[in-house]
């Protein structure tokens, strides 16, 4: 088995890395949000973010509707995902993304009163005599009932259906064929988290997480889930510690030959989101004073992303200030990094103090050092 059950840990000290840092290590860009007393638009909720520094993100429209739109990032413009060529005979309610790889492809999902449809958007730019450029989206079926989760450079799809029999397994998609990865131990459940561009999917099946290749699913131990992998095969998730007879959850990091807990920001849990092709983990942890904090690793340590910012960064540009009028200075901690891709960006949000959810863009000020990781290493 490849984890154990759960990893004793006597006591917290040593858990915590933060590090204040002299010089900012990220610019902050300011996404979605507002502390105006009237905005458009709330919690937009940012998913995922590629190489291009193309970004997917779910707008939340204001009240009484409460519905909810799908945009995508791209030639410096928010485009709304539109619904053309997919089934009509659905009612749609609201529209969701999960994924966008790349190539730009996004993974769309339609909540519909007769079950979830899953479809892949593509988008291309086309130029007119005159040279202006418009872009236009084509809608790939995935079908009723097949929820993709993630889409890799070589557009295959993972994710989670329903089987004629009620069951929910997780999937693969490639070229228009939907392959079903099976379960761990002949259970009913199974569900596929992530993929990498050499085909390895991560995921869980009634409480263990997997990693799945050349239809292989393997067994990575209980209490564990997977959530992301990258072409190098190092896999980032939650499982359970257990610290003076109480049992945690903790990120980690793992590759073929072990696993290597990331502890907290000094306090008791954790969460990972996402690993990139570098190695870099992003996602949320208590501190010691039970608050959450967005953390990224620096050098396989975590880090307090808060420490890595100037905090008079974190603005809003659709508030002005009155005594300065400049965009107003957010009473803001990150709470949680959503996303990240292989240039150390990362997608990264939180509550101000008025209650209001904001989204930032954090890009990183320098490289860091990182070693250099084979590409589409399969686990042993």
């Amino acid at each position: 088995m490849f984890f154990r059950k759960a990893i004793q840990i006597s006591t917290l000290t040593g858990i915590m890395v933060t590090s204040v840092m002299a010089d900012p290590h990220y610019k902050v860009v300011h996404i979605s949000g507002s502390d105006n007393p009237a905005p458009v638009n709330f919690q937009n909720q940012l998913v995922s973010i590629n190489n291009n520094g193309e970004m997917a993100m779910i707008i939340k429209k204001a009240m009484p509707t409460n519905a909810s739109v799908a945009a995508i990032s791209m030639a410096d413009k928010w485009l709304i995902i539109n619904q053309s060529g997919l089934p009509s005979k659905f009612s749609y309610l609201n529209l969701a993304v999960m994924d966008i790889n790349n190539k730009g492809e996004v993974l769309g999902i339609l909540p519909a009163v007769q079950g979830s449809y899953g479809f892949v958007a593509s988008f291309s730019k086309v130029s007119d005599k005159a040279g202006n450029i418009t872009i236009q989206q084509v809608n790939r079926e995935l079908g009723k009932g097949v929820i993709g989760i993630a889409i890799n450079d070589n557009s295959q799809v993972v994710g989670s259906y329903v089987t004629t029999d009620g069951k929910e397994h997780a999937f693969v998609q490639a070229n228009g064929i939907l392959n079903d990865l099976g379960t761990l131990d002949k259970s009913d459940y199974s569900i596929a988290y992530d993929v990498n561009n050499c085909g390895q999917i991560v995921g869980e099946s009634n409480g263990h997480a997997f990693v799945s290749s050349a239809g292989f699913m393997k067994d990575l131990g209980d209490n564990i889930v997977a959530k992301s992998i990258n072409d190098s095969g190092q896999i980032t998730g939650n499982h359970r510690v257990v610290i003076n007879g109480i049992e945690y959850q903790h990120a980690f990091i793992a590759d073929a030959n072990n696993i290597k807990d990331l502890g907290t920001l000094g306090g008791t849990e954790s969460t990972a989101n996402k690993i990139n092709a570098t190695g870099q983990v992003v996602g949320s942890s208590q501190t010691v004073r039970g608050d959450l904090h967005a953390f990224t690793t620096i050098d396989g340590v975590m880090s307090d992303l808060n420490s890595l910012i100037d905090p008079k960064t974190l603005t809003d540009p659709f508030t002005i200030d009155p005594l300065t009028s400049a965009p107003l200075v957010l009473d803001l901690t990150l709470q949680n990094a959503i996303s990240i891709n292989d240039k150390g960006e990362v997608l990264a949000a939180g509550y101000s103090a008025k209650g209001r959810y904001h989204t930032f863009l954090l890009v990183p000020a320098f490289q860091y050092k990182t070693e250099q990781i084979q590409k589409c290493s399969v686990q042993g």
